[in-house]
């Protein structure tokens, strides 16, 4: 079967049997979705159908059908994947990098898991997470340059001397122990 016969059998199926699609138009509407996601998905085989290549018989088949709408399930799953890990940083606070004091970039996230990498950031925080955060080191403290620690297992802390603060393109090379190449302003 070539195909475009394919593709037409799909759209025969998906007017003949809607209850076996994923009709994703008003998720794309919304935002849920990419706006690049298919319009319709085929909920065993995963075959994806968008309105743009539907020949002119679909588009007055689809009037009046009733098609599952995956709402709810997607959203919930990916919100109940980021509760389990507020969840996990509130009790097993040490496989978390506490990183609320010593960001060097604003996007980075707040508490980064030592094993998954997984990020989390305080501005997407459950309303009942905030109030049960670890308490703030005393000892992270961004108003000195960073230093690496010998221990592996601990994040970037704080050096307490006297130095002033590092710049963002600088902090790499000092962490590496490299000092900063001195820019050069000469003209020529």
């Amino acid at each position: 079967m070539k195909d475009g016969d394919v593709t037409l059998s799909s759209w025969r199926d998906l007017i003949k049997n809607p209850k076996q699609w994923w009709d994703h138009r008003e998720n794309k509407l919304n935002g849920l979705v990419k706006a690049k996601h298919p319009d319709f998905k085929h909920k065993d085989s995963g075959l994806a159908l968008w309105l743009k290549s539907a020949p002119q018989w679909v588009l007055a088949g689809l009037e009046g059908l009733e098609f599952d709408v995956p709402i709810g399930r997607m959203k919930e799953a990916k919100d109940n994947k980021k509760i389990d890990s507020w969840k996990n940083l509130l009790e097993y606070p040490d496989k978390w990098w506490d990183n609320r004091t010593n960001k060097v970039n604003a996007k980075s996230p707040d508490f980064k898991h030592k094993d998954t990498g997984e990020g989390l950031w305080l501005d997407a925080s459950p309303a009942w997470a905030l109030s049960r955060l670890p308490p703030l080191k005393a000892d992270n403290n961004t108003s000195t340059p960073l230093k690496a620690d010998n221990n592996t297992s601990t994040p970037l802390k704080a050096d307490n001397n006297t130095s002033p603060p590092l710049k963002a393109d600088n902090i790499v090379g000092t962490i590496l122990g490299r000092p900063k190449i001195p820019e050069d302003y000469r003209t020529y």
